[in-house]
């Protein structure tokens, strides 16, 4: 198995988040167990319903997360994916992306009722 790094925790069971979150290794053609040696390509996810929520792991030496919401497939919105913007810990990325999620459909809710 790969080292850990600060922050890099699943934290599914933290009480502040609203939902159930579970790990996601995005890589193809790469070995299983290559796969769980690396600390890049890793994503957590939860799912509810047609809505994917995603904290996302990048960096080198510097590793940072970014938020992501998509639904059906389709990209919605992200947060973090700049380097004046980012998440140092999972756990904030996650903590994000529901909030994220709260607000962008409370915005578009709004504006489909003002017909704006």
């Amino acid at each position: 198995m790969y080292k850990r790094h600060d922050g890099d925790d699943l934290s599914s069971e933290d009480k502040r988040l609203k939902y159930k979150w579970t790990w996601c290794r995005i890589a193809t053609q790469i070995d299983e167990e290559e796969i769980k040696r690396w600390t890049h390509f890793q994503v957590s996810e939860c799912i509810i319903g047609k809505w994917r929520l995603k904290t996302i792991q990048w960096g080198g030496d510097f590793k940072y997360y970014e938020a992501e919401i998509t639904y059906c497939g389709e990209h919605i919105i992200s947060i973090g994916d700049d380097k004046k913007n980012v998440f140092k810990t999972r756990i904030e990325a996650q903590i994000a992306a529901e909030k994220l999620l709260k607000c962008w459909i409370k915005e578009e809710y709004r504006r489909i009722i003002n017909k704006k």
